[in-house]
């Protein structure tokens, strides 16, 4: 049985961890907020582990399951965050991204 990759892009807004190697990761982009299971992204050895970083903007190709949840096939960092010697930028960025984590719960 063949299953259609979804193609989606956004920021990762948050990264929960699940079992030992995998975790949830939750992303936004201009359509909403999107979550995924990226397996195996925390071995030393993943290839998404990149795409997967918190506050990156990234190119996602999604599979879907038969219960309607996706998984992480393959993840391109497209941007990563800017200007991180900015400690007044940073510390805005850090606000944001704890108050999209607490909206997304």
């Amino acid at each position: 049985m063949t299953k259609d990759l979804l193609s989606k892009e956004g920021y990762v807004i948050r990264v929960s961890p699940y079992k030992e190697a995998d975790a949830m990761v939750n992303a936004i982009n201009k359509d909403g907020s999107f979550a995924f299971l990226a397996r195996g992204i925390k071995k030393m050895t993943s290839k998404n582990y990149a795409s997967c970083l918190p506050l990156c903007y990234s190119s996602f190709s999604l599979m879907p399951s038969l219960s309607n949840s996706l998984s992480l096939k393959e993840g391109i960092p497209l941007s990563p965050l800017a200007d991180k010697d900015d400690l007044e930028y940073m510390g805005s960025v850090s606000l944001i991204y704890e108050i999209a984590g607490k909206l997304i719960q």
